[in-house]
């Protein structure tokens, strides 16, 4: 199951300070901070809708045996930023309102993904593109390892591949 949220998450996904709550016998493999990644809700290239975007912050990724956990804390201006030209004004001003809405109730945003839906992954210059299903739904996940200081990209191959992922 993948699951994209905020407020809903807290205290079931991430706690008070953004720190990511294991559930039973779950095992943390790494933690890794200022990752940047993308969750669109299609695999195609035109007409995608953004549903983490990148370009509202970095995240802070939490690898475990069962799932990968991605938690920010979101940025107002930067939340809405991206979508400032006259056709979007008005989704990057309800973004932004959003965003602020977060912050003042104490919340996050999250991605959560489970390895049972991971399909294949295709390596980049300066990332790692995932096929996700989720309920028949096709999502794709990119992920910027280049960014990130230490072993994230080699941690998140060695964990993918663990889990039968193929490459393509």
């Amino acid at each position: 199951m993948m699951r994209i949220g905020h407020i809903d998450g807290m205290g079931v996904v991430y706690d008070s300070e953004g720190e990511m709550i294991l559930q039973s016998s779950e095992r943390l493999i790494g933690r890794y901070s200022r990752v940047p990644l993308e969750v669109s809700d299609h695999w195609r290239e035109w007409f995608v809708k953004s549903l983490f975007a990148m370009q509202a912050g970095d995240a802070t990724c939490f690898l475990t045996d069962r799932r990968a956990v991605f938690v920010r804390r979101p940025e107002v201006f930067k939340s809405g930023e991206y979508l400032m030209t006259p056709y979007g004004a008005a989704e990057g001003i309800s973004k932004m309102y959003r965003a602020k809405m977060i912050l003042q109730a104490g919340g996050c945003e999250y991605c959560e993904i489970s390895a049972e839906d991971l399909r294949f992954y295709k390596k980049h210059r300066t990332g790692i593109s995932i096929l996700l299903m989720d309920d028949h739904k096709e999502f794709s996940a990119f992920v910027m390892t280049k960014t990130v200081q230490g072993k994230f990209h080699d941690d998140l191959m060695s964990w993918l591949e663990g889990k039968g992922v193929t490459r393509r």
